[in-house]
C-alpha cells in the first residue's frame, strides 16, 4: 500500500500547512522549512528523543565566560549577580545573546622628578584612595606616616622631597566605566638570585612590570622587559638576593568608542601603534625617544623615514632619505638622497644625490662623463664670472662635436697669435664662418 498525501489545509483556520514536495508540515507556518515547522511556543509532556537517544541538552551553553561554558543542559530561570559591578545589560534579540557590562579597574602608574622641597604631586588621571603605592628613589613609602592620598588626584608627601629625587606613584582607579579590556589581573612573582645572575624567567605584558630588588623599587634604566617572558636586570645581582616581579596582565586599550579631542597645545604627544593590523590587541604602544608630534606646531618627528616621499615638505629634512622624493623640499637638506629628486629643493643641500635631480639651484659638485661618440654637444657658460649662475648654452652659435673633435662658432674674436697645432687641414669651409672672416 502506497503512501497518501492531501495537499491544502487540514483545517478552517489555516494552522496547519502541508508541503508535499518537500515532505514538511508546518504548524502556524504557511510556509516551512523543516520537517516539522512550528510557528510559536511549544508544550509537551514526557521525553524528547534525538536518532532514537534521549535528548538531555548536552552540547548547548546555557551561560559563556570568554565562550568558556559555566553551565550546560540545565534550565536557569533567573541570574542573581551580587555586588555594584554591573553598569547595564543588554539583549541582541537576533542572536539571542545577553551581554552584561562590568566595572573594571584601571592601573594608572606616573614617575615624577621632584623640585627642592616638593611636596605634592598631581596624578594624571586620577585614583581611587586606598588603592596607592608611592616609591621614593626606589623605596616604598608607608602611606600616612610618610605621604596622604585621598582627594583621588593628588599625592602629598609629608616631608618635602629633594631636588631630582624620583618619586614613583602606582594607583588604581575603580569603578571605571564600561571596558572590557580594563579587566586587570595583578600577579607578583618571586625569585631569589643566584651570584652575578642577570635574567629571570617571568611572565608579564611588556610595559606593565615593577621590579623590585630587596624591597626597592628598580628604575627602567636598571633592568630590560621587553619581550613578556624575561626580565634582564643591568647588573648581576649578588647571591640571595630578593627578586620581586608585579605585573599586570590583560590590561589594553578599550576595543569600543573612543573620545578624540582636537588638540591644539604646545607639547610633546606620543603617537600610539599596535604589533598586529587587526584582530584583538592587548597593549597600545608608544615610542617616546623615536616617534612624536606636536599638536601647536604640527611638527612630527621620526628618528628616520624609510620609503617614498610624495608631497611639499616645509622645514628642515636632516638625515638620510632612501626613496624618491616627489613634491618641493622648503628648507635645506642634510644627508644623502638615495633616489630621484623631483621638485624644488628651497634651501640648501647637504649630502650626495644617488639618482636624478630635474633641476639645482646650487650645485657644489656636478658629475661629468666624458663624451666621445655624440655630434652635436652644447657647451656650458654663464653671464658673469662669479656667485651662483644658471647654466646657459646657444645652440645656434656654439656647438662641439664629440666624435670628431670640431669645435663649431659663428665668430672667433682675437688674432690668433696664442694659438698652436693649427694646420691648414684643420680648417675646413665650415671652419672659415667666422662672421666675415
Amino acid at each position: 500500500m502506497g503512501k497518501s498525501r492531501s495537499t491544502g489545509d487540514l483545517t478552517a483556520e489555516n494552522l496547519i500547512s502541508v508541503d508535499i514536495s518537500n515532505d514538511r508540515i508546518g504548524i502556524n507556518s504557511t510556509s516551512p522549512t523543516k520537517r516539522l515547522d512550528v510557528g510559536g511556543d511549544i508544550n509537551f509532556s514526557g521525553s524528547l528523543y534525538q536518532n532514537g537517544s534521549l535528548y538531555t541538552g548536552d552540547g548547548l551553553t546555557g551561560i559563556k565566560s570568554d565562550s568558556v561554558s559555566i553551565a550546560s543542559g540545565v534550565v536557569i530561570d533567573t541570574l542573581d549577580f551580587t555586588g555594584s559591578g554591573i553598569t547595564s545589560v543588554s539583549y541582541d534579540a537576533g542572536t539571542t545573546t545577553a551581554t552584561i557590562h562590568i566595572k573594571g579597574a584601571e592601573r594608572r602608574g606616573q614617575t615624577f622628578t621632584a623640585g627642592a622641597a616638593q611636596t605634592g604631586f598631581t596624578v594624571t588621571g586620577g585614583y581611587t584612595a586606598g588603592y596607592v603605592d608611592v616609591y621614593l628613589n626606589g623605596s616604598k613609602l608607608q602611606e600616612t606616616a610618610e605621604f596622604t592620598a585621598t582627594d583621588g588626584s593628588e599625592v602629598v608627601l609629608q616631608e618635602g622631597a629633594l631636588s631630582g629625587d624620583i618619586l614613583d606613584v602606582v594607583g588604581f582607579k575603580l569603578n571605571v566605566d564600561y571596558n572590557p579590556n580594563y579587566v586587570t589581573t595583578r600577579a607578583t612573582t618571586r625569585s631569589v638570585a643566584t651570584a652575578d645572575q642577570t635574567s629571570f624567567s617571568v611572565s608579564y605584558n611588556v610595559g606593565y612590570i615593577d621590579v623590585f630588588l630587596n624591597g626597592s623599587k628598580l628604575d627602567s634604566t636598571e633592568f630590560t622587559a621587553d619581550t613578556g617572558s624575561t626580565v634582564v636586570l643591568s647588573e648581576g645581582a649578588a647571591a640571595g638576593d630578593v627578586l620581586e616581579f608585579v605585573s599586570y596582565v590583560a590590561l589594553s586599550i578599550s576595543t569600543t568608542d573612543t573620545t578624540v579631542v582636537n588638540e591644539t597645545t604646545n607639547a610633546t604627544r606620543y603617537i600610539t601603534f599596535t604589533e598586529a593590523t587587526s584582530g584583538s590587541i592587548s597593549t597600545a604602544r608608544i615610542s617616546s625617544s623615536n616617534l612624536t608630534f606636536n599638536p601647536s606646531t604640527g611638527a612630527l618627528t621620526a628618528t628616520s623615514v624609510t620609503g617614498n616621499l610624495t608631497g611639499n615638505v616645509t622645514g628642515n629634512v636632516t638625515g638620510n632619505l632612501t626613496g624618491n622624493v616627489t613634491g618641493d623640499v622648503t628648507g635645506d637638506l642634510t644627508g644623502d638622497v638615495t633616489g630621484n629628486v623631483t621638485g624644488n629643493v628651497t634651501g640648501n643641500l647637504t649630502g650626495n644625490v644617488t639618482g636624478t635631480a630635474t633641476t639645482a639651484t646650487t650645485a657644489t659638485n656636478i658629475t661629468v662623463a666624458d663624451e666621445s661618440s655624440d655630434t652635436t654637444c652644447f657647451p656650458i657658460f654663464t653671464t658673469t664670472a662669479t656667485g651662483d649662475q644658471a647654466l646657459k648654452t646657444d645652440s645656434s652659435a656654439l656647438t662641439y662635436n664629440a666624435s670628431n673633435g670640431t669645435l663649431y662658432a659663428t665668430k672667433f674674436s682675437g688674432d690668433g697669435s696664442a694659438l698652436t697645432g693649427i694646420n691648414a687641414t684643420d680648417i675646413t669651409l665650415d671652419a672659415m664662418l667666422f662672421g666675415g672672416v
